[in-house]
C-alpha cells in the first residue's frame, strides 16, 4: 500500500512535470510568433526600390562608368529622394564630392556634362572665381591645367613687367598658397574639352580676402603662378 502510494506520488510529480514543460514550450513558440510579427520582415519587391551605389572610395573629379557602379534594394519608404536609381542616368558624368564604398550615389553629387562645363558649377563652398592673365612663363608654359594648385608669387619691377630681365632692385615674395585653379582659358574643371596648351587666363578659386590681395597684387606687380605637384593637394 505504501508503495502505492508513493509510485502514485511519483507519476504525479512526473505528469506536473511534463504539462508544465508544454505549457512553457507553447508560451515561449507564442512569444517567437509575436516577435515575428513585429520585427524585421521580408519586403515584398513591390515595397523595394533600386539605388545606384558605388563599388570603391571614389574621388572628387571622377568620371563615372559602370565598373563605378552597382544597384541594390532598399525599402521604398527609406530611399532618399536625391538617390539614383539607373546607373545609366549618371554613368559618364563627374562627381562633385568624394563617396565611399557602397555609398548610396545621389543626383545632387555629381554633374552632367552641359553643367560640367558652367564654371559657377564648380566654384567651392564660399569661394569666388577669378580670373589672373598668364603667358608661357607666368602660366607654367601651358602646363597648369583645372584641377591643379598653384602658388602665387608677386614681383615687383617695371622692367619685369615689360618682358625683359629683372633688375637687381627686384623683390618677389609669394603672396598667396594653394589655390585651387577652377579653369583654364575656357576649359573649366571636371569638363571634357580638349587640354589647353597656350591661354591667356588661369581662372583660381580665392576667398574674398585673397581676391582683395591677388587685385592689389596684379595692379603692381608681375604675378607668376607655381604648379604644386599632385603629392601636396
Amino acid at each position: 500500500m505504501k508503495k502505492l502510494k508513493k509510485y502514485r506520488g511519483l507519476l504525479v510529480s512526473l505528469i506536473l512535470a511534463i504539462v508544465t514543460v508544454l505549457i512553457i514550450h507553447q508560451y515561449i513558440s507564442s512569444l517567437e510568433t509575436a516577435y515575428e510579427g513585429t520585427g524585421p520582415r521580408e519586403i515584398d519587391g513591390e515595397d523595394q526600390v533600386a539605388v545606384v551605389v558605388a563599388t570603391s572610395n571614389l574621388d572628387t573629379g571622377t568620371i563615372l562608368t559602370q565598373d563605378h557602379l552597382d544597384t541594390r534594394k532598399v525599402p521604398e519608404q527609406t530611399a532618399h529622394p536625391q538617390a539614383v536609381t539607373d546607373k545609366e542616368e549618371i554613368t559618364g558624368e563627374v562627381l562633385k564630392q568624394d563617396v565611399v564604398e557602397h555609398e548610396v550615389l545621389m543626383s545632387s553629387r555629381v554633374l552632367g556634362e552641359e553643367e560640367a562645363n558652367k564654371l559657377s558649377e564648380v566654384i567651392p563652398e564660399n569661394k569666388r572665381a577669378m580670373s589672373v592673365a598668364v603667358d608661357q612663363v607666368s602660366g607654367v608654359a601651358g602646363f597648369i591645367q583645372a584641377g591643379d594648385y598653384v602658388d602665387v608669387v608677386a614681383t615687383k619691377d617695371e622692367e619685369d613687367r615689360e618682358g625683359q630681365e629683372p633688375s637687381q632692385d627686384s623683390s618677389s615674395e609669394i603672396i598667396l598658397d594653394n589655390l585651387q585653379v577652377l579653369a583654364v582659358g575656357d576649359r573649366i574643371l571636371y569638363s571634357r574639352q580638349e587640354l589647353v596648351q597656350e591661354v591667356s587666363t588661369v581662372t583660381l578659386a580665392v576667398n574674398r580676402n585673397e581676391a582683395t590681395e591677388l587685385t592689389h597684387a596684379e595692379e603692381e606687380h608681375v604675378i607668376r603662378l607655381l604648379l604644386q605637384p599632385i603629392t601636396e593637394n
